[in-house]
């Protein structure tokens, strides 16, 4: 079901991901939209793919209180960068086991790789 979802939705999962649907749709629905009147949450009721990058949100405001309660606007949510703390931590485990070597031995891997 939750993969079948985010087909339905536009997504399209690499070989073995179904598996993590479940996951990804949880870490999704935890993004909140706020009303740029009074930073109160808002509903999505609706998306759009403007660009390849490049979503436009349609929300309403739900605060009672605010002066656009019922309001709709259009927020943009854009992909900047790639994340990858897995390239980062070999690094550092690599780095640390290399400082657990004496020299001579730490000259001697490194050798082998230059």
């Amino acid at each position: 079901m939750n993969a079948e979802f985010l087909y339905s939705s536009g997504y399209t999962l690499q070989d073995g991901a179904d598996a993590l649907a479940c996951q990804f749709i949880t870490e999704v629905t935890d993004m909140r939209i706020k009303c740029p009147a009074c930073q109160q949450k808002a509903t999505v009721y609706s998306r759009a793919n403007t660009a390849d990058d490049i979503n436009s949100v349609y929300a309403r405001c739900t605060n009672h209180q605010c002066e656009k309660f019922d309001n709709s606007f259009v927020s943009h949510v854009a992909f900047s960068h790639w994340i990858n703390p897995k390239d980062e931590a070999l690094q550092l485990t690599l780095t640390f086991m290399l400082d657990q070597l004496p020299a001579d031995q730490r000259r001697q891997v490194l050798a082998q790789y230059q």
